[in-house]
C-alpha cells in the first residue's frame, strides 16, 4: 500500500501519531548535524527529557562524557551516513544522570532533503544488569570451586603427610617391639647360661 492510499484510509497524520505514541521505543529525528527535531513519548520515558527540554539539542547530550570526548556521536553519524545505518548498543545517560543500556540504531533518511537521520533505541538496562549479575555469580561460583579444589588438594597433602608419618611411627613401634622381644630372649638365654654355670659350679664343689 502506498503513501497516498494510507493517507486516504488513515489520514496524513496517522503514521506520525503512531510514532509519537509508542512507549517502548525512543524514536526521534535528527537533522544532518545531529540536532534533535522530534521526540516521541517513548523517548521521554526512556531518557526522562520532555520535548521542550531536549528539542534542538545535539543528540550527543544523551551520551556519556567519555564517549563525547572520544567523538563517538560524530563517528555514529558518519557511519550511518556512509552505510545507511549504525548500530547503537551502548550506555547512554538519562536526564537525571542515571546510565541506561540501550540497543538500537541510527538510520540515514533516504530521500530526505535535509539529509537527516532517524534514531530508534530501546532501554535494555534490566536485561543488561541481570546478564552482568549472572556473569558475576558465575565468576564467584567458579572462584569458590577453585578455592575448594585448592583446599581439597591442600587437605589431601596433609593426609598424605600424616599417612607417611603414621607409617614411620608404626614402623618404629614394630622395631621397638622386635627389639624388646629380642632383648627378653637374650636375657632368658643369659639367665639359662648362668643357671647352667651355677649348676656346674655346685657339682664341682661337691
Amino acid at each position: 500500500m502506498g503513501t497516498a492510499e494510507t493517507d486516504v484510509l488513515f489520514g496524513p497524520d496517522a503514521y506520525a501519531q503512531l510514532i509519537a505514541d509508542i512507549q517502548d521505543f525512543a524514536i526521534f529525528l535528527l537533522d544532518a548535524e545531529g540536532h534533535i527535531k522530534t521526540w516521541n513519548a517513548g523517548a521521554e520515558r526512556v531518557f526522562g527529557f520532555t520535548a521542550d527540554e531536549i528539542m534542538g539539542e545535539h543528540f550527543s547530550r544523551l551520551f556519556l562524557e567519555d564517549d563525547i570526548v572520544r567523538g563517538v556521536p560524530e563517528q555514529e553519524l558518519h557511519r550511518a551516513g556512509q552505510t545507511g545505518r549504525a548500530s547503537d548498543n551502548r550506555w547512554l545517560v538519562r536526564q537525571d544522570g542515571r546510565r541506561i543500556w540501550v540497543e538500537g540504531c541510527l538510520v540515514a533518511l533516504k530521500g530526505s532533503a535535509s539529509g537527516g537521520y532517524g534514531k530508534i533505541v530501546r532501554d535494555q538496562t534490566t536485561a543488561k544488569t541481570a546478564k552482568e549479575e549472572i556473569h558475576q555469580l558465575n565468576v564467584e561460583l567458579q572462584n569458590t570451586v577453585n578455592t575448594l579444589r585448592t583446599s581439597q588438594d591442600a587437605l589431601q597433602d596433609k593426609i598424605d603427610e600424616l599417612e607417611q608419618f603414621g607409617d614411620v611411627v608404626v614402623g618404629r613401634e614394630l622395631k621397638m617391639m622386635q627389639y624388646e622381644k629380642e632383648r627378653k630372649s637374650l636375657i632368658a638365654e643369659i639367665e639359662s647360661l648362668r643357671a647352667a654355670l651355677n649348676s656346674k659350679r655346685d657339682t664341682r664343689q661337691e
